[in-house]
């Protein structure tokens, strides 16, 4: 029995070593056939249905310096801004007028009364909505008064589960073992968790790729949410987006497929960071990979253009 043969037969039937073959091989007409078994495993877990969650970024100040981002600290090009609660009222408006079952807040990482009450604020404006928080590393209590004012689900993505590699890409006040504890007790506290990595890092390996879904695994992920790296000019990373045996948008396409594949019944996002790399149809393919998760960006574009993660971000 191939390893294509076992993955359609039962979630996590794959090991390590078997993805890391089928994400490392060339073989189009293997990845043909791969994608397709992807779509085969979403609509035997009833997971054809693209849901939409429309994305509100509320806020671009952060605490974090990782080295990557766009938004870090320390980079002082970037103006900085929190949504008003009047504009913040108008996204939730949009999302319920187009329909949309569910809504999402980012923002960058703050910790602090003012920043938790701001977001209990805004929860409670969503009667009637699913919330999505991504708010990165808070404390319990702060978790359970987002859920006590009516969040469902979180994301906070671990951007690899290389601990060296973390190391390597954030600075030393980042602890990979608090946000891999929040995810933990994000799952504990009865969040709908989900989490995911960069793909393309320096430095990361097809190994490392593997050994990411089946920490997804480990960890009993509800959902994954995970994207090429893009690199941003004003990061302190060096660009070595095509170092990997594919370009880090195709590599997506196919981690997308493997997780599919090796997880079943989770909820994928198809980031809109591939978009960035492929604007035409770089989120169509992610669906046709596998994912079933689209989050469509509702924030204001006077806001927009200050949350500037990579650059190519679509504008609509």
């Amino acid at each position: 029995m191939t390893a294509l043969d076992k993955a359609l037969v039962a979630p996590k039937n794959l090991n390590e070593d078997e993805l890391a073959k089928m994400l490392a091989s060339t073989d189009e007409g293997l990845w043909r056939e791969i994608f397709a078994a992807a779509r085969e495993v979403k609509a035997k877990c009833g997971k054809t249905e693209v849901l939409p969650r429309g994305l509100i970024e509320c806020s671009n100040v952060c605490a974090k310096n990782c080295l990557y981002c766009g938004i870090r600290k320390g980079n002082d090009k970037t103006v900085r801004y929190r949504m008003p609660e009047e504009d913040v009222l108008g996204c939730i408006n949009e999302v319920r007028r187009r329909g949309y079952p569910a809504v999402a807040f980012q923002a960058g990482e703050i910790e602090g009364e003012a920043n938790t009450a701001y977001y209990e604020r805004h929860i409670a404006m969503c009667r009637g909505l699913e919330v999505t928080l991504s708010l990165g590393e808070q404390t319990e209590e702060v978790y359970r008064r987002w859920k006590d004012a009516g969040a469902m689900r979180y994301l906070i993505r671990i951007e690899t589960s290389n601990r060296e590699l973390y190391a390597k890409i954030h600075p030393a006040e980042c602890s990979f073992e608090r946000r891999l504890g929040c995810i933990r007790m994000l799952k504990r506290l009865g969040y709908v968790t989900g989490s995911g990595v960069m793909i393309g890092l320096p430095g990361q390996t097809i190994d490392d790729l593997a050994h990411d879904i089946v920490f997804y695994g480990d960890e009993n992920l509800d959902m994954v949410g995970m994207g090429p790296y893009v690199a941003h000019p004003d990061s302190l990373m060096p660009d070595s987006r095509y170092q990997l045996p594919t370009t880090n948008y195709q590599l997506s396409l196919r981690m997308i497929a493997l997780t599919r594949l090796y997880l079943w019944n989770v909820n994928i996002v198809a980031a809109t960071a591939l978009e960035a790399l492929d604007p035409e149809n770089g989120r169509r393919r992610g669906i046709d990979a596998g994912a079933n998760v689209i989050m469509p960006n509702l924030t204001p574009e006077k806001f927009r253009v200050e949350y500037d993660l990579y650059p190519g971000k679509v504008k609509t």
